[in-house]
Protein backbone atom coordinates (compact mmCIF):
# COMPACT_ATOMS: atom_id res chain seq x y z
CA UNK A 1 0.00 0.00 0.00
CA UNK A 2 2.75 2.53 1.01
CA UNK A 3 4.50 1.69 -2.37
CA UNK A 4 1.12 1.91 -4.48
CA UNK A 5 0.38 5.36 -2.74
CA UNK A 6 3.73 6.69 -3.48
CA UNK A 7 4.02 5.46 -6.91
CA UNK A 8 0.42 7.47 -7.95
CA UNK A 9 1.18 10.36 -5.89
CA UNK A 10 4.39 10.47 -7.92
CA UNK A 11 2.69 9.76 -11.30
CA UNK A 12 -0.23 13.06 -9.97
CA UNK A 13 3.21 15.10 -9.63
CA UNK A 14 4.67 15.01 -13.15
CA UNK A 15 7.21 12.55 -12.04
CA UNK A 16 8.00 9.00 -14.20
CA UNK A 17 7.16 6.58 -11.55
CA UNK A 18 7.88 2.68 -12.09
CA UNK A 19 6.83 0.61 -9.02
CA UNK A 20 8.51 -2.95 -8.38
CA UNK A 21 6.00 -5.27 -6.52
CA UNK A 22 5.58 -8.84 -5.58
CA UNK A 23 2.97 -11.00 -7.46
CA UNK A 24 1.78 -12.55 -4.18
CA UNK A 25 -0.69 -9.96 -1.89
CA UNK A 26 0.38 -10.46 1.65
CA UNK A 27 -2.77 -9.29 2.98
CA UNK A 28 -5.17 -11.41 1.41
CA UNK A 29 -2.52 -14.38 0.78
CA UNK A 30 -3.48 -14.57 -2.93
CA UNK A 31 -1.74 -13.65 -6.69
CA UNK A 32 -2.62 -10.34 -8.06
CA UNK A 33 -2.59 -12.15 -11.64
CA UNK A 34 -2.21 -15.92 -12.21
CA UNK A 35 0.53 -17.70 -11.03
CA UNK A 36 3.11 -16.05 -13.62
CA UNK A 37 4.62 -18.06 -15.84
CA UNK A 38 8.18 -15.94 -16.00
CA UNK A 39 10.12 -14.64 -13.25
CA UNK A 40 8.09 -11.08 -13.48
CA UNK A 41 5.59 -9.38 -15.67
CA UNK A 42 5.13 -5.76 -17.30
CA UNK A 43 2.39 -3.64 -17.25
CA UNK A 44 3.28 -0.36 -19.55
CA UNK A 45 0.37 1.45 -19.47
CA UNK A 46 0.14 0.69 -15.52
CA UNK A 47 4.26 1.44 -15.01
CA UNK A 48 4.16 -1.43 -12.76
CA UNK A 49 5.70 -4.47 -12.63
CA UNK A 50 4.85 -7.92 -10.98
CA UNK A 51 7.74 -9.99 -9.71
CA UNK A 52 6.68 -13.88 -9.59
CA UNK A 53 7.02 -15.90 -6.64
CA UNK A 54 5.32 -19.12 -4.66
CA UNK A 55 3.27 -17.56 -2.24
CA UNK A 56 2.63 -18.92 1.15
CA UNK A 57 -0.39 -19.23 3.58
CA UNK A 58 1.02 -18.26 7.00
CA UNK A 59 3.06 -15.41 8.32
CA UNK A 60 5.40 -17.56 10.26
CA UNK A 61 6.16 -20.48 8.29
CA UNK A 62 9.29 -21.47 6.31
CA UNK A 63 7.18 -20.94 3.02
CA UNK A 64 7.45 -17.48 3.79
CA UNK A 65 10.92 -17.47 3.89
CA UNK A 66 11.59 -19.37 0.36
CA UNK A 67 8.86 -17.11 -1.16
CA UNK A 68 10.80 -13.91 -0.16
CA UNK A 69 14.38 -16.06 -1.50
CA UNK A 70 12.62 -16.92 -5.11
CA UNK A 71 11.35 -13.35 -4.49
CA UNK A 72 14.39 -11.57 -4.45
CA UNK A 73 15.93 -13.94 -7.22
CA UNK A 74 13.15 -12.86 -9.56
CA UNK A 75 13.68 -9.49 -8.99
CA UNK A 76 17.58 -9.36 -9.18
CA UNK A 77 17.00 -11.18 -12.63
CA UNK A 78 14.50 -8.17 -13.69
CA UNK A 79 16.91 -6.01 -12.42
CA UNK A 80 19.52 -7.46 -14.91
CA UNK A 81 17.51 -7.77 -17.52
CA UNK A 82 17.37 -5.45 -20.78
CA UNK A 83 13.91 -5.05 -19.20
CA UNK A 84 15.03 -2.36 -16.63
CA UNK A 85 16.43 1.21 -16.62
CA UNK A 86 18.25 2.89 -13.95
CA UNK A 87 16.61 5.19 -11.93
CA UNK A 88 17.53 8.95 -10.40
CA UNK A 89 16.43 7.15 -7.06
CA UNK A 90 14.88 4.11 -5.89
CA UNK A 91 12.21 3.97 -2.96
CA UNK A 92 12.95 0.55 -1.20
CA UNK A 93 9.97 -1.25 1.24
CA UNK A 94 11.72 -3.04 4.56
CA UNK A 95 10.73 -5.31 5.12
CA UNK A 96 11.30 -8.39 3.07
CA UNK A 97 14.53 -7.61 4.40
CA UNK A 98 16.39 -10.29 1.02
CA UNK A 99 13.90 -8.13 -1.47
CA UNK A 100 15.69 -4.68 0.10
CA UNK A 101 18.85 -6.22 0.33
CA UNK A 102 19.14 -6.73 -3.58
CA UNK A 103 17.51 -3.84 -4.58
CA UNK A 104 19.66 -1.68 -2.10
CA UNK A 105 22.94 -3.55 -3.36
CA UNK A 106 22.08 -3.09 -6.90
CA UNK A 107 20.93 0.84 -6.91
CA UNK A 108 24.28 1.50 -4.52
CA UNK A 109 26.66 0.06 -7.28
CA UNK A 110 24.66 1.68 -9.88
CA UNK A 111 25.14 5.15 -7.88
CA UNK A 112 21.53 5.65 -7.24
CA UNK A 113 20.50 7.15 -4.27
CA UNK A 114 18.04 4.80 -1.90
CA UNK A 115 15.33 6.00 0.51
CA UNK A 116 14.89 2.69 2.63
CA UNK A 117 11.30 2.59 3.89
CA UNK A 118 11.06 0.87 7.39
CA UNK A 119 7.94 -0.43 8.76
CA UNK A 120 9.06 -2.79 11.20
CA UNK A 121 12.49 -4.36 13.09
CA UNK A 122 12.26 -7.63 11.03
CA UNK A 123 13.75 -10.09 12.08
CA UNK A 124 14.63 -9.11 15.44
CA UNK A 125 10.21 -9.28 15.85
CA UNK A 126 10.17 -12.54 15.76
CA UNK A 127 12.46 -12.90 18.79
CA UNK A 128 9.84 -11.17 21.09
CA UNK A 129 7.55 -12.92 23.41
CA UNK A 130 9.01 -16.71 23.11
CA UNK A 131 10.34 -18.98 24.93
CA UNK A 132 14.59 -19.48 25.29
CA UNK A 133 14.22 -22.39 23.39
CA UNK A 134 12.37 -21.27 20.41
CA UNK A 135 14.52 -17.95 20.68
CA UNK A 136 17.50 -19.48 20.54
CA UNK A 137 16.79 -21.70 17.09
CA UNK A 138 15.13 -18.56 15.99
CA UNK A 139 18.83 -16.61 16.52
CA UNK A 140 20.34 -19.33 14.89
CA UNK A 141 17.65 -19.55 12.38
CA UNK A 142 17.44 -15.54 11.39
CA UNK A 143 21.19 -15.37 11.89
CA UNK A 144 21.99 -15.04 8.03
CA UNK A 145 18.75 -12.16 8.06
CA UNK A 146 20.55 -10.23 10.63
CA UNK A 147 23.56 -9.49 8.45
CA UNK A 148 21.47 -8.89 5.48
CA UNK A 149 19.64 -5.92 8.07
CA UNK A 150 22.89 -4.28 8.80
CA UNK A 151 24.21 -4.12 5.09
CA UNK A 152 20.86 -2.75 4.19
CA UNK A 153 20.70 0.07 6.52
CA UNK A 154 24.55 0.72 6.06
CA UNK A 155 23.57 0.89 1.87
CA UNK A 156 21.06 3.03 2.38
CA UNK A 157 21.46 6.94 1.85
CA UNK A 158 18.15 7.88 3.83
CA UNK A 159 15.46 6.28 5.66
CA UNK A 160 11.79 5.95 5.89
CA UNK A 161 10.03 5.77 9.23
CA UNK A 162 6.58 6.01 10.97
CA UNK A 163 7.23 7.83 13.58
CA UNK A 164 9.98 10.33 14.72
CA UNK A 165 10.90 8.18 18.02
CA UNK A 166 11.34 4.93 15.50
CA UNK A 167 14.25 5.99 14.03
CA UNK A 168 16.52 6.32 17.02
CA UNK A 169 15.46 2.90 18.39
CA UNK A 170 15.87 1.17 15.29
CA UNK A 171 19.41 3.01 14.29
CA UNK A 172 20.26 1.90 18.48
CA UNK A 173 19.36 -2.02 17.78
CA UNK A 174 21.30 -2.23 14.44
CA UNK A 175 24.44 0.17 15.69
CA UNK A 176 24.99 1.34 12.46
CA UNK A 177 26.22 5.00 11.28
CA UNK A 178 23.21 8.14 11.06
CA UNK A 179 22.16 8.22 7.27
CA UNK A 180 22.45 11.49 5.72
CA UNK A 181 18.35 12.24 6.03
CA UNK A 182 15.49 10.56 8.72
CA UNK A 183 11.81 10.99 6.36
CA UNK A 184 9.02 10.56 8.95
CA UNK A 185 6.27 9.44 6.77
CA UNK A 186 3.16 7.77 8.92
CA UNK A 187 1.81 4.51 7.80
CA UNK A 188 -1.89 6.06 6.49
CA UNK A 189 -4.34 3.26 6.87
CA UNK A 190 -6.06 1.45 3.98
CA UNK A 191 -9.67 2.70 4.46
CA UNK A 192 -8.64 6.17 3.35
CA UNK A 193 -8.78 4.62 -0.52
CA UNK A 194 -12.31 2.97 -0.27
CA UNK A 195 -14.36 4.46 2.55
CA UNK A 196 -15.87 8.57 2.16
CA UNK A 197 -15.14 9.48 5.91
CA UNK A 198 -15.65 13.35 6.24
CA UNK A 199 -16.42 15.72 9.30
CA UNK A 200 -19.87 15.87 8.63
CA UNK A 201 -20.11 11.96 8.64
CA UNK A 202 -19.09 11.50 12.11
CA UNK A 203 -22.06 13.84 13.29
CA UNK A 204 -24.40 11.76 11.26
CA UNK A 205 -23.16 8.52 11.33
CA UNK A 206 -24.90 5.44 12.83
CA UNK A 207 -23.10 5.95 16.03
CA UNK A 208 -25.65 6.93 18.81
CA UNK A 209 -23.56 9.54 21.81
CA UNK A 210 -26.64 9.21 24.36
CA UNK A 211 -26.05 7.89 27.52
CA UNK A 212 -28.23 5.20 27.58
CA UNK A 213 -27.20 3.76 24.06
CA UNK A 214 -25.20 0.55 24.41
CA UNK A 215 -21.25 1.54 24.14
CA UNK A 216 -19.44 -0.50 21.52
CA UNK A 217 -15.80 -0.91 21.72
CA UNK A 218 -13.56 -2.16 18.61
CA UNK A 219 -10.35 -3.82 18.11
CA UNK A 220 -9.21 -4.48 14.39
CA UNK A 221 -6.41 -6.84 14.17
CA UNK A 222 -4.67 -9.85 13.34
CA UNK A 223 -5.03 -12.03 16.77
CA UNK A 224 -1.53 -12.70 17.07
CA UNK A 225 -0.62 -12.83 20.86
CA UNK A 226 2.78 -12.01 19.82
CA UNK A 227 1.56 -8.50 19.05
CA UNK A 228 -1.17 -8.01 21.10
CA UNK A 229 -2.17 -8.76 24.74
CA UNK A 230 -5.57 -8.69 26.05
CA UNK A 231 -4.69 -9.80 29.41
CA UNK A 232 -5.86 -6.19 30.83
CA UNK A 233 -8.98 -6.11 28.22
CA UNK A 234 -10.66 -8.86 30.22
CA UNK A 235 -9.32 -7.29 33.40
CA UNK A 236 -11.54 -4.34 32.64
CA UNK A 237 -14.13 -6.31 31.60
CA UNK A 238 -14.49 -8.03 34.87
CA UNK A 239 -14.10 -4.80 36.75
CA UNK A 240 -17.21 -3.17 34.72
CA UNK A 241 -19.30 -6.01 34.69
CA UNK A 242 -19.08 -6.48 38.73
CA UNK A 243 -19.86 -2.71 38.85
CA UNK A 244 -23.10 -1.59 39.24
CA UNK A 245 -23.32 1.97 38.87
CA UNK A 246 -21.77 1.21 35.04
CA UNK A 247 -24.27 0.61 32.25
CA UNK A 248 -24.44 -3.28 31.95
CA UNK A 249 -24.86 -2.20 27.97
CA UNK A 250 -21.19 -2.45 26.79
CA UNK A 251 -19.97 -5.01 24.18
CA UNK A 252 -16.32 -5.80 22.92
CA UNK A 253 -16.06 -6.42 19.18
CA UNK A 254 -13.17 -8.48 18.34
CA UNK A 255 -12.68 -8.10 14.58
CA UNK A 256 -10.27 -10.48 12.99
CA UNK A 257 -8.41 -13.82 12.66
CA UNK A 258 -5.45 -15.05 13.49
CA UNK A 259 -3.49 -18.11 15.71
CA UNK A 260 -4.66 -16.89 18.65
CA UNK A 261 -8.39 -16.65 17.87
CA UNK A 262 -9.57 -19.77 19.41
CA UNK A 263 -7.04 -19.21 22.66
CA UNK A 264 -9.31 -15.84 23.40
CA UNK A 265 -12.24 -16.76 23.12
CA UNK A 266 -11.68 -20.16 25.32
CA UNK A 267 -10.57 -16.91 27.78
CA UNK A 268 -13.45 -15.30 27.36
CA UNK A 269 -15.95 -18.31 28.22
CA UNK A 270 -13.56 -19.20 30.97
CA UNK A 271 -13.87 -16.06 32.76
CA UNK A 272 -17.34 -15.44 32.46
CA UNK A 273 -17.58 -12.75 29.96
CA UNK A 274 -18.77 -14.35 26.78
CA UNK A 275 -22.09 -11.63 27.05
CA UNK A 276 -19.19 -8.92 26.71
CA UNK A 277 -17.63 -9.74 23.94
CA UNK A 278 -18.06 -11.08 20.36
CA UNK A 279 -15.54 -12.89 18.06
CA UNK A 280 -16.69 -11.35 14.20
CA UNK A 281 -13.80 -13.41 12.29
CA UNK A 282 -12.03 -11.05 9.71
CA UNK A 283 -14.36 -8.87 7.66
CA UNK A 284 -13.65 -7.15 4.81
CA UNK A 285 -13.47 -3.27 4.28
CA UNK A 286 -17.25 -2.28 3.78
CA UNK A 287 -18.24 -4.22 7.18
CA UNK A 288 -15.73 -3.06 9.01
CA UNK A 289 -15.95 0.10 7.96
CA UNK A 290 -20.22 -0.30 8.80
CA UNK A 291 -18.94 -1.44 12.75
CA UNK A 292 -16.74 1.33 13.05
CA UNK A 293 -18.89 3.92 12.30
CA UNK A 294 -21.27 2.49 14.94
CA UNK A 295 -18.05 2.23 17.80
CA UNK A 296 -17.36 4.34 19.98
CA UNK A 297 -13.57 3.62 21.44
CA UNK A 298 -10.89 1.93 19.43
CA UNK A 299 -9.12 -0.73 21.12
CA UNK A 300 -5.25 -1.29 20.81
CA UNK A 301 -3.46 -3.62 23.51
CA UNK A 302 -0.50 -3.78 21.84
CA UNK A 303 2.35 -5.25 23.41
CA UNK A 304 5.18 -2.81 24.51
CA UNK A 305 7.73 -4.84 22.45
CA UNK A 306 11.17 -2.87 20.78
CA UNK A 307 9.28 -3.47 17.55
CA UNK A 308 6.02 -1.28 18.63
CA UNK A 309 7.19 0.77 21.16
CA UNK A 310 7.40 4.31 19.81
CA UNK A 311 5.31 3.36 16.81
CA UNK A 312 1.62 4.66 15.64
CA UNK A 313 0.46 1.20 14.21
CA UNK A 314 -2.05 2.13 11.58
CA UNK A 315 -4.26 0.55 13.20
CA UNK A 316 -4.62 3.16 15.42
CA UNK A 317 -5.01 5.81 12.77
CA UNK A 318 -7.67 3.19 11.60
CA UNK A 319 -10.12 4.17 14.69
CA UNK A 320 -8.91 7.76 14.65
CA UNK A 321 -10.45 8.30 10.90
CA UNK A 322 -13.66 7.24 12.10
CA UNK A 323 -13.85 9.56 15.02
CA UNK A 324 -12.72 7.20 17.94
CA UNK A 325 -10.81 8.00 20.77
CA UNK A 326 -8.25 5.01 20.94
CA UNK A 327 -7.50 3.28 23.97
CA UNK A 328 -4.01 1.56 23.87
CA UNK A 329 -1.61 -0.36 25.78
CA UNK A 330 1.27 0.78 23.78
CA UNK A 331 3.81 4.02 25.60
CA UNK A 332 5.54 6.69 24.12
CA UNK A 333 3.93 6.40 20.59
CA UNK A 334 2.09 9.15 20.13
CA UNK A 335 2.21 13.51 21.13
CA UNK A 336 1.12 14.41 24.11
CA UNK A 337 -1.69 16.45 22.81
CA UNK A 338 -3.75 13.16 21.70
CA UNK A 339 -4.15 12.64 25.46
CA UNK A 340 -4.71 16.12 26.43
CA UNK A 341 -7.68 15.95 23.90
CA UNK A 342 -8.98 13.49 25.06
CA UNK A 343 -8.41 11.48 21.98
CA UNK A 344 -5.98 8.63 22.87
CA UNK A 345 -5.69 6.90 26.52
CA UNK A 346 -2.89 5.07 27.46
CA UNK A 347 -3.45 2.40 30.34
CA UNK A 348 -0.60 0.29 31.92
CA UNK A 349 -3.14 -1.51 33.97
CA UNK A 350 -6.43 -3.38 33.88
CA UNK A 351 -7.49 -1.18 36.37
CA UNK A 352 -6.30 1.96 34.61
CA UNK A 353 -8.10 0.70 31.25
CA UNK A 354 -11.28 0.16 33.35
CA UNK A 355 -10.74 3.75 34.86
CA UNK A 356 -10.54 5.69 31.44
CA UNK A 357 -13.79 3.58 29.85
CA UNK A 358 -15.98 4.66 32.62
CA UNK A 359 -14.79 7.83 32.29
CA UNK A 360 -16.13 8.30 28.92
CA UNK A 361 -19.59 6.77 29.60
CA UNK A 362 -19.76 10.18 32.47
CA UNK A 363 -19.64 12.19 29.37
CA UNK A 364 -22.50 14.34 28.32
CA UNK A 365 -23.23 13.32 24.23
CA UNK A 366 -22.11 16.73 23.87
CA UNK A 367 -18.77 15.45 25.48
CA UNK A 368 -18.55 12.59 23.50
CA UNK A 369 -19.58 14.21 19.96
CA UNK A 370 -16.76 16.61 20.53
CA UNK A 371 -14.03 13.60 21.23
CA UNK A 372 -15.29 11.90 18.28
CA UNK A 373 -14.40 15.46 15.79
CA UNK A 374 -11.62 16.00 17.62
CA UNK A 375 -9.95 12.32 16.75
CA UNK A 376 -11.26 12.95 13.51
CA UNK A 377 -9.94 16.02 12.91
CA UNK A 378 -6.35 14.94 14.19
CA UNK A 379 -6.15 12.15 11.87
CA UNK A 380 -6.98 14.47 8.91
CA UNK A 381 -4.34 16.74 10.39
CA UNK A 382 -1.31 14.07 10.41
CA UNK A 383 -2.82 11.01 8.62
CA UNK A 384 -4.86 11.73 5.70
CA UNK A 385 -3.21 10.44 2.52
CA UNK A 386 -3.23 13.45 0.10
CA UNK A 387 -1.01 15.18 3.11
CA UNK A 388 1.04 12.78 4.04
CA UNK A 389 2.06 11.60 0.50
CA UNK A 390 2.77 15.30 -0.84
CA UNK A 391 4.91 15.78 1.54
CA UNK A 392 6.62 12.57 1.11
CA UNK A 393 6.60 13.44 -2.46
CA UNK A 394 8.31 17.25 -1.88
CA UNK A 395 11.11 15.49 0.71
CA UNK A 396 12.02 12.87 -1.76
CA UNK A 397 11.82 15.43 -5.04
CA UNK A 398 14.47 17.66 -2.70
CA UNK A 399 16.98 14.75 -3.22
CA UNK A 400 17.50 14.84 -6.64
CA UNK A 401 18.17 18.76 -6.70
Amino acid sequence: MRALNLHNHLIASSHDSTIISSNFNHSSKSFRLPLLSSPYYIDINTRTILINSPGYRSNISLSRLYDHLVLSINLLRFLLSKDFSHPDLSFVGYPPIEWAFVALFFSKINRVPVVLDIKDLWPDLFLENVSFWKRLAYVILFSPYKVLAHFSLALADYISVPTPDYAPQWLSTFRRRKPSKIIVAPLVCDFKEKVDISASSIRHSARSFTESAPLIITFLGTLNLTSFDFTSVFGAARILSADSSFPPHFKFFIVGDGPSLTHLKDQVSSLGLSLFFEFTGWLDSSPAASLLSRSHLGLAPYTNSPNFRGHFPNKMSDYLQFGLPVLTSLQGAYPSECSARGILFSYTTHCELAHFIKEYTLLSSEQRLSRSSLAHHYWVSNFFSSSVYTNLVRTISSFLV
